[in-house]
């Protein structure tokens, strides 16, 4: 819903009193963010000490309210004490605008924080002062937020007659700002899980952009949103797509990226609801380079596409075993039927010859014996029709085979049909799954010593690297999911996206904290309390701070191997991994922090190259061998490293004697950074 804003003061006595302490406040653009903090908190302290200095109490009001303000963004709790403060002068004095004003900040207060009853109670005070003052504006915004009130109360009555007197109310002043604030709020009041009524939803949104001399691209931007998914549920790709670009031409206008996120999530998926993958794609690649935040209903939605192509090619696979099976047996009749057949062709010729040498040899027999013939004769006549009935129905058995044969040559062909298109939409997964990585240009960046060696083994993988920035510190993490394929890419994206949500929303640092939360989230999502669900991750985690050039590490399963002042030593992790069965009542991970005030090199890696087959006796490279892999090419540089792991994994994974390469097992990742 959109909030409706508190606006203004009321001109009294104290005028210019107001007027110089705004001054004194009036932020200053294109500062550092540290120059904008002190500058607040300069601001804060001249409020502080001009309440001290004021005698009139309708002025000590109007600062408290300033005061509150200014606090609520980062110290909510401490700017409701100066509203309530601020309410209680104004109450002792019996000022009408104060009353107004400060119960209006008590309900904000009460509302940000889901306490929906108190807030109720200041929000309803807040309105009957601002009916006594008369204005009409402040009213209509009240009435709105009194809406927005109890649609999270779930009176959806009170709910639409607040909204409907904020319209009455605003269109009667020619307040147009608010006109289209409450037909944004009937929209969404009627596009809500409670009240689904698309057409009414469509009308009201469409009235909201129709209204003339709003000049806030924001609420249009969002209108045009709206009216977008709801042309999209529709079906009405066509007026979707209009819709989509119209919120796209006004968010480039405006520069507002949030909404730009938007408008390409929509256009992508209308392109995707037509079939022209080329196009979503496109779409897609311009949302996920804003490389910004709130991605869940989306990854909600690719995961379930993927989880479908996942068991139409489980179900694929089935029919093909069920073809093969009843081709080999068709095969094996056909032949015990040939073989039959043939035996008994054989045992017929062999039955006349032998009648006709007996009549060559003994024409001179007798009667009975010719009777006997003759009876034989008889008997012949009646298998040679007998067999020719046989060959006929061999003939139509043949027949059968034949057609049974291009029925499956059809249901071959067929099932090519399908395992391409499987094989496009793991494709286009695995463009996705690319863009999720981050590019090698934001991480060199940062750290130009590096490399990254990864090798999936499938289309889509399970393991990934991760890398951010937050608060000046540099991160980056190996992780390795549970399976390879589809199913390690649906955890690999679930990974990432609660790295991101941990990282950048929640601003979690600590790398056993970013654990900690990861591995709630994973079992959260999926239901391993109720569930014999048992997936999860390694991972290994490193937080590099260079104001105060330190490393902290925390991992699951997975260590950290480092070299410094030409020795190797090894951090290790804790031994369970994320997610996955979980006896203990808490699982916690170790943060381990060390200094690079010496040059140092660190790596990690999933488990994929010391379990890979290969070498003379076909066995594993293991785990010794490739640290001491790691120690030998330390001092080279990043890029000769990456390059002579590549070659050893070649030459390791070629069988000179049998001429062949053995079959990658997993899927590789190796991180190697260089620090100085």
């Amino acid at each position: 819903m959109i909030n409706s804003a508190y606006i203004g003061l009321r001109l009294s006595g104290f005028t210019l009193l107001f007027l110089v302490m705004r001054s004194l406040v009036c932020p200053v653009l294109g500062q550092p963010t540290n120059q904008k903090q002190q500058l607040q908190a300069s601001k804060i302290e001249r409020l502080k000490i001009l309440y001290k200095n004021t005698k009139s109490d309708t002025s000590r009001v109007a600062i408290l309210n300033q005061l509150y303000e200014e606090l609520v963004p980062n110290d909510p709790l401490q700017a409701k004490e100066y509203a309530e403060e601020a309410l209680g002068i104004s109450e002792k004095i019996d000022y009408v605008t104060g009353i107004a004003n400060s119960s209006y900040n008590v309900g904000n207060f009460y509302y940000s924080q889901g306490a929906f009853t108190q807030a109720l109670e200041f929000f309803n005070k807040s309105v009957r002062y601002k009916e006594k003052l008369g204005n009409k504006i402040q009213i209509s915004r009240a009435y709105n937020k009194l809406g927005n009130l109890y649609v999270r109360k779930g009176d959806k009555k009170s709910a639409l007659d607040y909204y409907d007197k904020s319209l009455e109310l605003s269109k009667e002043i020619g307040y147009n700002k608010g006109v289209v604030t409450s037909l944004t709020n009937l929209g969404n009041f009627y596009n809500s899980k409670e009240n689904t009524d698309y057409d009414k939803a469509l009308d009201y949104h469409l009235q909201a952009i129709q209204v003339e001399g709003v000049p806030d691209k924001k609420v249009l931007s969002y209108n045009y949103n709206r009216i977008g998914d709801l042309y999209l549920q529709k079906s009405d790709y066509s007026n979707a797509l209009r819709y989509y670009r119209q919120q796209l031409l006004v968010a480039r206008t405006d520069g507002d990226e949030t909404e730009m996120l938007k408008a390409y999530q929509g256009i992508s998926e209308v392109y995707a609801k037509r079939n022209d993958y080329q196009k979503a794609y496109e779409y897609y690649q311009l949302y996920a380079k804003t490389k910004e935040r709130i991605k869940q209903r989306q990854s909600n939605e690719k995961l379930k596409q993927l989880q479908n192509q996942y068991n139409a090619q489980r179900k694929q696979n089935w029919k093909d075993r069920l073809i093969s099976e009843q081709q080999e047996i068709l095969n094996e009749n056909n032949r015990k039927f040939q073989n039959r057949l043939l035996l008994g062709g054989i045992i017929i010729i062999g039955v006349v010859l032998f009648f006709l040498v007996f009549l060559y040899r003994n024409n001179l027999k007798t009667q009975r014996i010719n009777q006997l013939l003759q009876r034989k004769s008889k008997e012949l006549e009646e298998k040679g029709v007998r067999l020719t009935d046989q060959i006929e129905q061999n003939k139509a058995n043949e027949e059968a085979i034949n057609r049974q044969k291009r029925t499956l040559e059809q249901a071959l062909d067929e099932i090519e049909r399908k395992n391409k298109n499987i094989t496009a939409s793991i494709n286009y997964a695995k463009r996705i799954q690319e863009s999720m990585l981050p590019f090698n240009e934001e991480i060199t960046k940062y750290i130009p010593n590096h490399f990254i060696f990864f090798k999936p083994r499938d289309i889509v993988s399970g393991d990934f690297y991760y890398f951010n920035t937050k608060d000046e510190k540099i991160i980056i993490a190996e992780v390795d999911c549970t399976g390879h394929g589809v199913p390690g890419a649906i955890m690999s994206m679930l990974g990432n996206d609660y790295l991101n949500q941990i990282i950048n929303l929640q601003g979690i640092t600590s790398p056993d904290l970013v654990l900690n939360e990861l591995h709630k989230n994973i079992r959260t999502t999926l239901k391993q309390d109720e569930t014999e669900n048992r997936d999860g991750m390694d991972i290994a985690l490193i937080v590099i701070d260079p104001t105060t050039k330190t490393i902290e590490f925390a991992g699951a399963s997975s260590p950290l191997t480092i070299v410094q002042n030409g020795e190797m030593d090894i951090l290790l992790s804790s031994e369970l991994p994320i997610g996955g069965f979980q006896k203990d009542k808490e699982r916690l991970f170790t943060k381990h922090t060390i200094s690079y005030e010496q040059p140092i090199t660190f790596y990690v890696f999933s488990d994929g190259f010391q379990d890979q087959f290969g070498g003379p006796k076909g066995r594993r490279f293991a785990k010794k061998k490739l640290r001491k892999l790691l120690y030998e090419i330390h001092e080279l540089p990043m890029s000769e490293q990456k390059k002579r792991l590549d070659n050893t994994l070649k030459d390791w994974m070629y069988d000179p004697k049998h001429k062949r390469e053995h079959k990658q097992i997993d899927d590789i990742l190796v991180i190697g950074v260089r620090l100085d």
